[in-house]
């Protein structure tokens, strides 16, 4: 095969649209587990297991997503925490089915309980603030995020231009959480 030059202008005029979903099979089945937690005023430890179950490793990563979000850490901060208080024996499905009270102990004392009761409070409001000219590119996705909203899982869309209204909104939840 010959080697070319290629311009630029080449390069971008021959791009064409790819026909991708937003959300992959990973972020699909993390979603599906985290709505699969009814909202409840508390949560037990059985509500935890269930969260954590698995039955292979690649749904044991999707529990680990879950639990590092519901706890706020990244895949590597949640990766630390664990081999710091659960020791020897690694992190994953084969540790957790071979001890999973040790297991599910150490992420209770993580605050995982609270930070579910936390999050899937039924007053939780979330609020999505965005900008940027790459969502005229990426209509298809942004009538997605749209479409979350107006189904009640996004309270509301917020871009810079919006500002105003955003504090004001944060204002009126500040005053209707007592915070």
């Amino acid at each position: 095969m010959l080697r070319v030059h290629q311009g630029f202008e080449e390069i971008i005029d021959s791009l064409s649209p790819l026909d991708v979903d937003w959300m992959d099979d990973v972020a699909e089945a993390i979603m599906d587990r985290i709505r699969s937690l009814e909202m409840k005023p508390e949560y037990s430890r059985e509500d935890i297991a269930a969260l954590v179950e698995a039955r292979s490793g690649s749904d044991f990563e999707v529990s680990r997503f879950c639990v590092g979000l519901f706890l706020g850490f990244s895949k590597d901060k949640l990766e630390v925490e664990l081999k710091e208080r659960l020791g020897e024996g690694g992190t994953g499905t084969k540790r957790y089915q071979k001890d999973q009270e040790f297991f599910l102990d150490v992420l209770e004392e993580m605050g995982l309980r609270d930070a579910i009761i936390q999050a899937k409070r039924p007053d939780t409001n979330l609020l999505f603030v965005t900008d940027g000219l790459t969502w005229k590119a990426r209509q298809n996705d942004l009538r997605k995020i749209v479409l979350r909203q107006n189904d009640g899982r996004i309270t509301r869309i917020y871009t810079k231009q919006m500002r105003d209204q955003f504090v004001d909104d944060l204002q009126t939840l500040k005053v209707e959480f007592g915070i």
